[in-house]
């Protein structure tokens, strides 16, 4: 007689919720937790300690993405690296975060996943061969820290026993998972600042605003003060410094913790060999491992200030070279006015006196064609010889000389508006006394500049030129009724600039003076100039 055999059930999966069993896991898990600094370290504790208790085979921690409201898997056991490469990120529109979001798990298991979850037949968990798989939020202050997800290859259920115990371990490991994700994010935003501070082209310290010493420093700042980074951490702040600033860094200091506001100023650092090193200073209040600290940017300024002593001595020469033309173009120009005057207008007066003269002893009615000739000609003289008085008067007037600035400004507005039939109004200080020769020409040959870019360029139906004197200088204005432009000329990239405006500028600072432009639109152009008596 054939035994029949009956078919066994297989054996359940024992599962070890006990409460003291549970109890136990959840205490080492919390001590290993205080004692653990990495957020990975972390979260491996803390997946390990859930398939313990749970007694599943596989699992995986997610966290939530920097840049979305997604999940992103950090640590996993049991799992194919197929299936963690699928399974890296949940989307934001993935259904499974629905009961997530709420604080909720999220379950499937048995033949069918729950369609609210996300898993159906073909999902990459059955693919993957997972039978049962939950996910219970990790929370702290309202905010999911993790979803710690639990998987079974071997059985179709989760007891809701597990469940429970999963759902206490997260309540618990929620605000430790805040604080090793506070951690990391200070350690990610330690590390950045430590990388900048290497890689900074200037010197950096950070000084403890409490007790004015220098936590962190730079081999920028090593190079800058001559001291090794060893020395330079724990040294007051004031020994960067020459030692009779101290009490003034102090008191900087002082200030700029008490507005809470940046600063930027220009300062002085000692080589420890004692050569002082001339910086410019940038600092502001940061935050640095839970406390306050002074930020200190110290840039190098010897080669800037180097280039610029170097720039203001080309400009003193260049300065000097301008003045010196100038007054050879002054001489010249009195040595030409002297031979036009000396020789060719006393040429010019002599021949007119002699065809006069002809004239004179002509009979009266012989020969008229000749005598209209002498006469046309003695006219010719004549209207030669007041060309070249003006262009006399134009090289070099004879009144700055004899009578001073004064009198040639009046000549030569009188003159002008003769000429160019643009009146000129002069106003002019009836006390002002003979200025330096240097000076009188300077103001002089800026007048005339103007007066002739007024009737040349603006379209001027009148000027006004007035001179006036202070204690200490002398004011020249020269204004016009003309179209004005739309800034310096000669300052617009976009145009060539316009000599005759940067002349006058560089006459008035060859005294030690300054000229400015003021114009605009329609509303016509002032020439100000202001140079020391």
């Amino acid at each position: 007689m054939t035994r029949k055999i009956r078919p066994q059930k297989p054996k359940a999966v024992s599962f070890p919720a006990r409460a003291g069993r549970v109890m136990q896991i959840q205490g080492r898990l919390v001590a290993r937790l205080s004692e653990t600094s990495g957020l990975i370290a972390g979260l491996r504790l803390c997946l390990d300690a859930a398939l313990e208790i749970s007694g599943l085979d596989s699992g995986g921690i997610y966290i939530p993405a920097p840049r979305s409201r997604g999940l992103i898997l950090k640590v996993h056991r049991g799992l194919s690296p197929a299936f963690v490469r699928r399974q890296r990120v949940i989307p934001p529109d993935s259904p499974f975060l629905n009961p997530i979001r709420q604080g909720k798990m999220a379950c499937s298991h048995g033949q069918r996943m729950f369609p609210e979850t996300g898993f159906s037949g073909n999902s990459p968990e059955r693919r993957e061969g997972l039978r049962a798989v939950a996910g219970i939020p990790v929370m702290a202050e309202g905010k999911i820290m993790a979803c710690m997800n639990v998987a079974s290859h071997k059985v179709d259920a989760i007891p809701l026993s597990a469940l429970r115990a999963l759902e206490a371990v997260a309540g618990q490991i929620g605000l430790a998972l805040m604080r090793l994700r506070a951690e990391e994010s200070v350690r990610q935003s330690e590390s950045k600042y430590r990388k900048l501070l290497a890689d900074a082209g200037d010197a950096i310290f950070l000084v403890d605003i409490e007790s004015g010493a220098i936590i962190e420093a730079n081999r920028r700042a090593a190079a800058l003060t001559g001291r090794s980074l060893r020395e330079l951490v724990g040294r007051h702040f004031t020994g960067l410094h020459p030692p009779r600033q101290g009490d003034q860094y102090r008191k900087l200091f002082a200030e700029h913790v008490a507005k809470r506001s940046a600063v930027l100023a220009d300062g002085a650092v000692q080589h420890k060999s004692g050569l002082v090193v001339p910086v410019e200073i940038s600092s502001s209040l940061i935050e640095w491992r839970g406390r306050r600290m002074q930020q200190g940017i110290f840039r190098d300024m010897t080669e800037r200030r180097d280039a610029e002593k170097k720039q203001k001595r080309s400009h003193e020469v260049l300065r000097r070279l301008a003045a010196q033309l100038a007054e050879v173009q002054e001489n010249e120009r009195r040595r030409i006015a002297r031979e036009l005057h000396d020789e060719v207008g006393q040429t010019i007066a002599g021949l007119a006196v002699s065809l006069n003269q002809i004239l004179d002893v002509l009979p009266p009615g012989h020969n008229d064609a000749m005598r209209g000739r002498l006469s046309a000609h003695v006219r010719l003289l004549e209207e030669t010889t007041g060309r070249i008085r003006g262009v006399i008067s134009d090289l070099r007037p004879p009144l700055l000389d004899e009578y001073g600035l004064s009198a040639a400004l009046r000549q030569f507005a009188k003159d002008f508006s003769a000429r160019s039939g643009v009146p000129v109004r002069v106003w002019i200080d009836d006390d002002l006394p003979r200025l330096k020769p240097n000076v009188e020409n300077a103001l002089f040959r800026i007048a005339q500049e103007a007066l002739a870019n007024a009737r040349k360029h603006s379209g001027a139906a009148a000027i006004a030129l007035s001179l006036e004197a202070d204690e200490r200088s002398v004011h020249l204005l020269v204004r016009d009724d003309g179209a004005g432009f739309e800034g310096a000329p000669d300052e617009t990239p976009s145009r060539p600039p316009h000599w005759g405006l940067s002349i006058m500028k560089e006459r008035a600072r060859g005294v030690g003076g300054q000229c400015r432009i003021v114009s605009a639109v329609g509303a016509g152009t002032q020439v100000i100039v202001e140079v020391p008596r």
